[in-house]
């Protein structure tokens, strides 16, 4: 599971891809992945909570990050994202097959 110093370097390079960027479209692979309430079971995914972030970032420049211990507080126009990442989770700036959600940026 990545400790907090992973998790810092995650935020830091989240903020650094997307700062001054809009996102154009959300995909999200694997619904189970995102969920309505904090919750860590993937049986608390759903396609309503897929649409729901859908409607959160879609069109918007995503704000702040901020580490709360092994989760970051990712801040936007219209909410706020609470991101885990799993035992083995992280953000990377190009597609990989293993990918639960995809951002597209403005800058391609």
């Amino acid at each position: 599971m990545p400790e907090p110093p992973e998790v810092q370097t995650c935020a830091e390079a989240l903020h650094r891809w997307t700062l001054g960027r809009r996102v154009l479209a959300c995909d999200v692979v694997d619904p189970r992945s995102v969920r309505a309430s904090r919750s860590d079971r993937p049986s608390h995914g759903s396609v309503q909570a897929a649409d729901t972030l859908r409607g959160l970032v879609s069109g918007q420049a995503p704000g702040a990050l901020e580490r709360h211990g092994k989760r970051l507080l990712w801040r936007w126009p219209r909410g706020s994202l609470l991101l885990h990442l799993g035992m083995t989770g992280k953000w990377t700036r190009h597609a990989t097959p293993f990918a639960r959600v995809r951002l597209r940026l403005d800058d391609g």
